[in-house]
Parts: C-alpha cells; sequence; structure tokens
C-alpha cells in the first residue's frame, strides 16, 4: 500500500468484515448498510466473470487479468489479492475516496489476506471475521452456490485452513461472531473457541464446537 494511501486510511479508518467464503460476510453487510446511513461499502475489482444480477461498477468492477496487472503495477490498491488460487480482488484508492468524499464510512468486505496486508499499514485496525453457525450449514451453502466439484470443495478446503489458521494466530487482533442463516448474532466466541483446525497432506481434521470432522485430501468427509 502507498503510504500515502496509509495515512489516509488511518485519518479515514474503514469497517472490516471478514470471513472464509459462505460464512454470511455479504448478509451481515447488506443489514449494515439496509439500517445506518453512515456506512457505504466499496467498489472492488475483481477478475472473476459476473454473476447473474450483478452489475459492473455496483457490485464490482469486472476487468481482466491484463487491465488488473495494469492497476496494481500503478500501485492504484489498498489491498489486492488472489482468491481460491485463481481470481484477483482488490480494493482500490479511488473506490475508497469516493466514499469519504460523501462523508461515510468506508465498509471493507475482504477476505483475510487483504486484511493483513491493511492491518500491516494500520495496527490499531479491529476487523471482524464472522464464522458460519455450523460446520453443516458452512458445507450447505458452499453447495448451494454450485461448489460441488471435488477440485472445488478441495481448493476451498485449502483456502479455508489458510484463513482459520491466519486469524487463530492472531486471535487478538480480530472480532470474532458466528451468526446464523438470517444474519442473527448467536455466539460471540473467540476464533480459537469457535471455529479450529488442524490439517495435514492426507486428511483434515476440522473441530467447530465440541464436534471433529474429518476429510480427505479430495474434501470428502470421512468421519461421522
Amino acid at each position: 500500500m502507498p503510504s500515502s494511501a496509509a495515512k489516509f486510511l488511518s485519518q479515514n479508518p474503514p469497517l472490516i468484515i471478514s470471513s472464509v467464503t459462505a460464512s454470511g460476510k455479504n448478509t451481515i453487510a447488506n443489514y449494515i448498510l439496509d439500517h445506518s446511513h453512515y456506512y457505504e461499502e466499496t467498489v472492488s475489482h475483481t477478475t472473476r466473470p459476473p454473476r447473474k444480477g450483478e452489475v459492473n461498477g455496483t457490485h464490482y468492477w469486472f476487468v481482466d487479468d491484463k487491465e488488473m496487472l495494469r492497476l496494481v503495477q500503478n500501485h492504484d490498491f489498498i489491498e489486492v489479492k488472489t482468491i481460491h488460487g485463481e481470481t484477483i480482488y482488490g480494493t482500490s484508492i479511488k473506490s475508497y475516496k469516493t466514499v469519504t468524499s460523501r462523508s461515510r464510512q468506508p465498509l471493507l468486505i475482504i477476505d483475510v489476506q487483504g486484511v493483513e496486508e491493511i492491518s500491516e499499514a494500520i495496527g490499531t485496525l479491529k476487523p471482524f471475521f464472522l464464522l458460519p453457525p455450523s460446520y453443516e450449514e458452512w458445507m450447505n451453502r458452499l453447495h448451494s452456490r454450485g461448489v460441488v466439484t471435488q477440485e472445488d470443495k478441495t481448493q476451498r478446503m485449502v483456502s479455508a485452513r489458510r484463513e482459520l489458521e491466519t486469524v487463530l494466530k492472531n486471535s487478538a487482533a480480530y472480532s470474532s461472531y458466528v451468526y446464523d442463516g438470517n444474519g442473527n448474532r448467536t455466539s460471540g466466541a473467540t476464533a480459537g473457541t469457535s471455529f479450529t483446525g488442524t490439517f495435514n497432506n492426507q486428511d483434515q481434521q476440522l473441530t467447530y464446537g465440541d464436534r471433529t470432522f474429518t476429510y480427505n485430501a479430495n474434501g470428502d468427509r470421512i468421519s461421522k
């Protein structure tokens, strides 16, 4: 992040919401935006294609790899990262300043990698890390998005492992909550007691509360 951008963010701090995929961050963000005129979501850039109903410039700025590379080389981003090993997302300085110019506080809905990048520049931030209400519900949400192939499941398990391990190692830097499917908070527990995981090259174990689930390298559950 350019030093001028870091200074601007320190003077105009964002509200940051992060989570593993399908944990409800968009549901919570929409609730905040619907019930408060103080916050406004920044419009991020992404290299993924638009989903049904998404509008360029409203939901995201949809760009190709070449344009994204140009923006990165010009240091136009507050944070930019590759998600699930394939798609690039980034929050531009221009989008951030567009929100502050309207006397609103920027709401950033970003992944853990983006949080880490911003936190390196501004150590006083306290981002919110959302957790799914249960492991089964998390898997249901992934499947409802069409994430059903072995490759998709494995990639998202790998991403979730990396993100959860990062949060657990720096749990004091996050405020962590569990939300149900309606966006209602059901817990204020820390990340370490709510959602933990241990992984290796063979089997993967993920513990939620007092229940532990084991998955093989393909992302298939092999324990009840």
